[in-house]
């Protein structure tokens, strides 16, 4: 029996070796946060947990296999003890340079505008929100095709499935109509780069408020508009502005404080000069509903204007001693009024989050140390009032091969 699984294992040695000729190829992230000490309510408690919440370490394996025209990419993680597949399990199809076909469960983040940074690489909360996809979305569908027919020239188009399962599917109408994402940008060298983009989503506006009969509204479906702009024309600075616009605009539902179909304009800089990098980020959302005003006045009150703005000032620390090569502290300040965080105007709905942090870098990962604070009870622990202040200390323990 011994000899049978050396064999066995000796076979898929040499098979792993004659894989990896041919494109296979092996890799793997994860990041754990133990929150050494954090308030909740009269408390010190210490945990585990995730920048995004959830179960504690995230581990995982990336599996891409490629050739000149066809590869998959498969993502499997491991949350706690909880298996599940990650952003990937695709399979593509390249007939020339310029075309790519993807099928599966697709991530393709190529004209994503992110402003990630600082606390958002720690524990997010209070107002470290909403920093993916902050000036344009994904262009992740179930099927999606890139065309690159020109220099410069960057066109996805694509809709999501039901499924699997024949008895779910979608008619090909609702699919391309409902469930489609389309973006197209233009770069043009030393100066920027131009998206325009639409995203249906599946959004249904189907308790829109008649505000003559105060009765619902018949069915619609909605999608946004993106346009977006990324200046790269300055050296040293990176500047990104997008705008959200939904084609039917308003409040969803009369008594729900979640509304997807607002006004976003939201910009984001980075400005690095030697070992100090800056970091800007501001978000609007307009049109927006505000609970506490409707519930004054007695009627619909969806005209307020919610905003974020925030920042972060990182110095690497290279210079001070060889023992802190790789290694940085930032400081960081947000502050979320409370249309933008809860959709109300009502007292000690706003957050101001502040944080400071160190990171040490290494060949294969990130170890890094945190303090974070947060005004009226926006913690990842909830507190026993509502104008509570919150804080938590992260340690980081990050890697990547």
């Amino acid at each position: 029996m011994k000899k049978i699984l050396v064999a066995a294992a000796a076979a898929a040695m040499l098979a792993s070796v004659s894989f990896a000729e041919d494109g296979i190829t092996f890799g793997s992230w994860g990041r754990a946060v133990w929150v050494s000490a954090a308030t909740q309510g009269d408390n010190i408690i210490t945990d585990a947990t995730q920048s995004w919440g959830g179960a504690s370490p995230r581990t995982a394996l990336s599996v891409h296999g490629s050739s000149e025209n066809m590869g998959y990419d498969l993502d499997i993680f491991c949350n706690g003890g909880t298996l599940g597949t990650g952003d990937h399990a695709q399979i593509w199809w390249s007939p020339i340079s310029q075309v790519k076909a993807y099928l599966g469960k697709v991530d393709v983040g190529e004209l994503q505008g992110d402003a990630v940074y600082g606390l958002w690489n720690f524990v997010r909360i209070g107002a470290v929100v909403d920093e993916e996809g902050w000036t344009f979305f994904n262009q992740g569908r179930n099927v999606l095709l890139n065309l690159k027919p020109i220099e410069g020239l960057n066109i996805y188009g694509g809709f999501n499935l039901a499924g699997y399962d024949e008895a779910a599917a979608y008619t090909l109408k609702d699919a391309v109509g409902l469930y489609g994402r389309y973006a197209m940008a233009y770069t043009i060298a030393d100066v920027g780069t131009i998206k325009v983009g639409f995203d249906c989503d599946g959004n249904t506006k189907a308790f829109d408020i008649d505000e003559d009969t105060r009765k619902a509204k018949p069915a619609e479906h909605w999608g946004t508009v993106a346009a977006a702009f990324d200046l790269t024309a300055v050296e040293n600075l990176f500047f990104s502005i997008g705008a959200f616009i939904p084609t039917n605009a308003g409040f969803t539902k009369f008594s729900d404080t979640t509304e997807k179909n607002v006004y976003k304009v939201n910009a984001n800089a980075r400005y690095t000069m030697d070992a100090l990098t800056f970091h800007v980020r501001a978000g609007t959302k307009l049109a927006a509903y505000d609970q506490a005003e409707t519930i004054k006045k007695g009627k619909l009150v969806d005209d307020a204007i919610g905003f974020l703005v925030g920042g972060a000032v990182e110095y690497k620390l290279d210079s001070v001693s060889d023992a802190l090569a790789n290694s940085a502290v930032f400081v960081e300040a947000d502050y979320a009024d409370g249309i933008y965080r809860k959709s109300t105007s009502a007292d000690d709905s706003d957050t101001f989050t502040f944080g400071v942090g160190f990171t040490k870098g290494y060949s294969n990962g990130t170890f890094g140390i945190a303090f974070e604070g947060t005004t009226n009870n926006a913690g990842l622990y909830k507190m026993e009032k509502a104008d509570d202040f919150a804080w938590m200390i992260p340690v980081k323990f990050e890697y990547s091969f």
